[in-house]
């Protein structure tokens, strides 16, 4: 027997029930806060007051389900609340009613299935604007009142083109959004969701049948991690689909609102004068660079912005004085790309403002708070700006920018950065770029906040003045595939790159030639000690610096003043050179000025790297390093499997006539570890007024020299009285004109020249350990030479050659016993270890512990070095 439920609002004796339905609360455009996002500007059979009240409409279908059966009611009246009679069996003590009918499913276990079906043929908000409500009977009594709860999350979209009749939602990342979802009301009348059963679908299809406003329910507490697809079809065709591209999660009662959705939403077409209505949609109907500046500037647009593309002609757009501020505080992570047009004879050109007169501006792009920003294929060119005024500027919160096939040129400012300059935490990446002739404290980019980070890949970067990339403070750096030529710098900027702050730095396969700084630091300055530096690969070639002071005609390759350790692993240095100004003695390639510095190089190869001056220039005073000129105490550099040949160190630029430390020269105390190292055909002329010309010129301090597992041939004779390593009256391979500490461990050293030696020491308290090293002079040259009866010579298992002798030698000293074979590879570290922890830490580190100069397990009879002839 079935009877008649009575529900009604207040006790009366009708079959009706009074039902309101839940309010929409006032939800945000999605990413936004306090602002009301719908109102019922077109009428529909179950509307919304501009009080955002939900209201029903006499007739509107409401099913009815509960355990084992269902019906279905319509409203009696119009209004906020209304009357519905339904009829229920015997013994059922809980039901749900589910508005709109179409959507109502079945009573399982205490929940309602509620049907979000993926095919919708109503757009109305009357059709999709799916409720539930829960009545419950106590004893012999059904409450009275049913409350309706959202259900769905609304996507309204408005579609203005009458060709548009159909559009569908796609998950980004393919999630549900569609479905049969089961939904629980308990006590408290709040609803639960759980997972979907039945046909979930990762897409809506709406058919349109015209322009209006379309509402799509989506299943709620969906987050879609990748966003959202709107696509448009005009029959089979789709249109270009809207994207929105941050994560987002859908929420029960909330309307997003997507108004005056275009078929070609996401893709904007931009001309200088712009055509036809100016509307954007197409090239036939593009923008003006007036209106894409007042579009993308409006906060309110942030939404549409998300995820599309301006597509800008190959013809030049000038941006004067209104430079372009993209700053969304309110909003987040605003994304979207301007993508210029690459033509056989055009490209698009941004050219920027010139004042010189307003500082700290932009002089085309002005990123900030929010903005993630791509740019593609267009050159930026006429920035002339004031104290710090880039063509594109990054603070104020820009989070991230990208450029690719972008081109800077001829940019300019009287302060930092012509062409890129970042104050904040942005992220910057430069792929595919050219920057040229550029000129500001880091022509190319300058970088000042220790959050900021950057990736430079697959560039060139030539002819800027004041140093190519300063960065005074970042996070992280890498810099891949990318060629530096040409950059010139001043007052130790780095015509290449400079670096302070603590950032890490890795550079990778990358090419530095023909950089060149008129006072110190002619291609890589470091400028704190905090600095972590790493270079891979490539080559410094033809790079040079030049001053009149001992630190300004320093460090052709690098120069670091503030402490930090450096590494480059598997680079060539080849040709590169000091210009030494007069009355100096400096020159060397690698130049550190503090004593924490640590300069490391392992597997590198040094060809052709000199230094020189003038002749005229005071030659009685001159010591010239074409690798390591040391002027600071406490510096290390440390080197493993690297080649020395064709260096050299001179009086003019035929580099003839050069003394005093070929390769190295240090004044100051200082640490040089070589292992694996080959040394060989490096060279220079005696100078006639000071014939001494040596490799290495230990002098004044103490120092502690380490050479092992290495092999040193002295010079093949260039000219007559060419050749030799290390110098005093005599050619030699090491003076060592100081006391110190000197380890040559597992060594061949032979001097090449007939008026040459090996060794030549010309200081008391110097102790020399030679650990199973060979040395072997020509003709009436000298193994060992010293002139003072306090040095002492401990030698072991070493072997002298055919020498003659020494002269004035007091020093203890024996004969070799074993010219054949090589020393124990324990034995030689234990030895390393002894001399120079750090050394022999970074060794073990990079596995060259045992190990010869092809990384090969060093045995007793394994050569030192790599030269065997």
């Amino acid at each position: 027997m079935r009877k008649s439920a009575i529900f009604a609002l207040i006790a009366m004796a009708t079959a009706t029930v009074a039902c309101n339905k839940e309010n929409f609360e006032e939800q945000p455009v999605l990413g936004d806060s306090n602002k009301i996002v719908f109102t019922a500007e077109l009428p529909t059979r179950t509307a919304t007051a501009n009080d955002q009240t939900v209201t029903w409409v006499a007739g509107d279908e409401v099913k009815f389900v509960w355990a084992g059966g269902s019906a279905t009611a319509t409203a009696s009246a119009s209004g906020a609340s209304t009357t519905f009679s339904v009829e229920v069996a015997d013994g059922i003590t809980e039901l749900y009613a589910v508005y709109p009918a179409s959507a109502g499913g079945s009573y399982d276990e205490g929940n309602v299935n509620v049907h979000f079906n993926g095919s919708r043929t109503d757009g109305s908000f009357a059709a999709n604007d799916i409720c539930v409500a829960k009545a419950v009977k106590n004893g012999d009594t059904w409450s009275t009142t049913l409350e309706f709860k959202n259900a769905a999350c609304l996507l309204k979209v408005g579609v203005s083109s009458s060709s548009v009749d159909k559009i569908q939602v796609f998950a980004g990342n393919g999630e549900a959004i569609a479905g049969y979802l089961p939904i629980n009301i308990d006590g408290s009348g709040a609803p639960s969701l759980g997972e979907v059963l039945v046909s979930p679908s990762d897409h809506v299809t709406m058919t349109v049948s015209g322009p209006g406003d379309y509402y799509i329910p989506m299943l709620p507490g969906v987050t879609l991690s990748k966003g959202f697809q709107v696509k448009l079809f005009e029959g089979e065709n789709q249109l270009t689909p809207f994207y929105y591209n941050g994560s987002f999660t859908t929420t029960r009662g909330q309307i997003v609102k997507l108004d005056n959705l275009e078929a070609h939403a996401g893709q904007y077409y931009v001309t200088p004068s712009g055509a036809g209505s100016k509307a954007g949609q197409s090239w036939s109907q593009a923008m003006d660079i007036d209106k894409f500046k007042a579009f993308v500037t409006n906060q309110d647009n942030h939404f549409i912005l998300k995820g599309s593309t301006f597509h800008f002609s190959a013809e030049e757009f000038s941006f004067g004085d209104d430079y372009l501020v993209l700053h969304y505080p309110d909003h987040s992570k605003v994304a979207f790309t301007l993508e210029g047009t690459v033509t056989a004879s055009d490209t698009t050109v941004f050219v920027g403002r010139t004042n010189t007169s307003d500082s700290n501006k932009a002089g085309v792009l002005w990123p900030q708070a929010n903005s993630n920003i791509t740019v593609k294929n267009v050159k930026f060119t006429g920035t002339n700006g004031k104290g710090n005024s880039a063509a594109i500027r990054l603070n104020n919160g820009a989070e991230t920018f990208t450029l690719d096939h972008c081109y800077f040129r001829d940019n300019e400012t009287d302060g930092n950065g012509a062409a890129i300059a970042v104050y904040n935490s942005c992220a910057l990446t430069v792929k595919n770029c050219s920057f040229s002739n550029n000129s500001g404290i880091g022509g190319a980019l300058f970088l000042n906040s220790g959050s900021a980070t950057a990736v430079i890949e697959d560039s060139e970067i030539k002819n800027n003045t004041y140093g190519a990339i300063r960065a005074d403070a970042a996070s992280t750096i890498e810099i891949t595939r990318t060629n530096f030529t040409g950059n010139d710098g001043v007052n130790y900027s780095g015509p290449a790159v400079r670096f302070g702050g603590s950032p890490t730095v890795t550079i990778t396969d990358c090419d530095f030639v023909g950089n060149h700084c008129n006072s110190g630091a002619g291609t890589i300055a470091v400028s704190s000690s905090t600095v972590d530096l790493n270079v891979i690969g490539g080559k410094f070639e033809g790079n040079h610096a030049d001053g009149t002071t001992n630190d300004d005609s320093a460090g052709a390759v690098i120069y670091d003043w503030g402490g930090s350790t450096v590494t480059f692993t598997d680079v060539l240095f080849k040709e590169n050179y000091n210009n030494v100004g007069t009355n100096t003695q400096s020159g060397g390639i690698i130049r550190l000025g503090k004593n924490t510095c640590v300069a490391r190089f392992n597997g590198c190869t040094f060809d052709g790297n000199y230094s020189y001056r003038s002749y005229s220039d005071n030659p009685s005073n001159a010591s010239l390093a074409a690798i390591i000129q040391n002027r600071q105490g406490g510096a290390k550099y440390y080197f493993n499997a690297c080649e020395f040949k064709h260096n050299s160190s001179g009086l003019d630029s035929e580099r003839i006539g050069g003394f005093y430390g070929m390769l190295v020269a240090a004044y100051s105390t200082c640490t040089i570890g070589m292992n694996n190292c080959s040394i060989h055909d490096n060279y220079g002329q005696r100078n006639p007024e000071e014939p001494q010309t040596t490799w290495f010129h230990l002098s004044n301090t103490s120092n502690t020299f380490i050479l092992s597992n290495s092999t040193i041939i002295g010079d093949a004779q260039r000219t007559p009285q060419m050749g030799g390593a290390v110098h005093k009256d005599h050619w030699s391979v090491l003076k060592l004109n100081t006391t110190g500490n000197y380890y040559l461990l597992n060594d061949i050293i032979c001097s090449k020249f007939s008026d040459g030696c090996g060794i030549w020491c010309g200081a008391g308290n110097t102790s020399i350990n030679a650990y199973y090293t060979k040395m072997s002079p020509e003709g009436d040259g000298r193994a060992v030479w010293t002139n003072n009866t306090g040095a002492g010579f401990n030698y072991y298992s070493a072997y002298l050659g055919s020498y003659d002798g020494t002269h004035v030698w007091n020093g203890t000293f024996s004969a070799g016993t074993n010219k054949d074979s090589f020393a124990a590879t324990s034995d030689v570290n234990a030895q390393i270890e002894a001399a120079d922890a750090g050394f022999y830490a970074w060794l073990n580190s990079i596995g060259a512990l045992g190990k010869d100069i092809n990384g090969n397990n060093r045995g007793a009879t394994s050569w030192p070095g790599c030269y065997q002839n």
